[in-house]
């Protein structure tokens, strides 16, 4: 059984908060995962066990959502994650090849500093090729300003 310490308490009362105001605790997932989300950057197994453990809610209830949605990353993310749109809009605008000279990029960098995950959807067609780097969104990305918007994330990196 995982430890009490395994969430603060301030994000145990949200839990606790969200389990309380929905009808079924599995209503409440979504909101719970957003927020270990947000104070983590990632949902740990370990989370997904007390989650189980502590809150009574099904572990294949929350894995079946963690994993159906791309915005749930399941371990520590490098300091500045790509997920880069790579649905038929944005392929119509190369996003194929901006993810492959991204991935190259990410390559030549340390470890731990840029990753790359194209993802299904972002939701704005209208900027299309779109990416977000950690929550920030980037529109209307090309060939030309690539390099630019991920050196200015890798600059910030050195300068820390």
């Amino acid at each position: 059984m995982a430890s009490s310490s395994t969430f603060d308490v301030a994000l145990q009362a949200k839990i606790k908060h969200h389990l309380e105001r929905f009808e079924t605790r599995r209503s409440a997932i979504l909101p719970i995962l957003n927020d270990i989300h947000q104070q983590y950057g990632f949902v740990s197994p370990a989370q997904v066990q007390a989650l189980e453990d502590e809150f009574d809610l099904p572990r294949l209830q929350v894995q079946e959502v963690i994993s159906f949605y791309s915005r749930y990353r399941q371990q520590q993310p490098s300091r500045y994650h790509v997920q880069f749109c790579d649905n038929i809009v944005c392929r119509m605008f190369a996003s194929q090849q901006l993810i492959a000279k991204l991935k190259a990029k990410a390559a030549g960098c340390a470890a731990g500093t840029l990753s790359v995950e194209p993802v299904p959807c972002l939701g704005v067609c209208d900027g299309a090729p779109a990416m977000l780097v950690n929550d920030e969104r980037h529109l209307r990305v090309t060939c030309d300003n690539l390099d630019g918007i991920i050196d200015d994330y890798l600059q910030r990196a050195s300068d820390a």
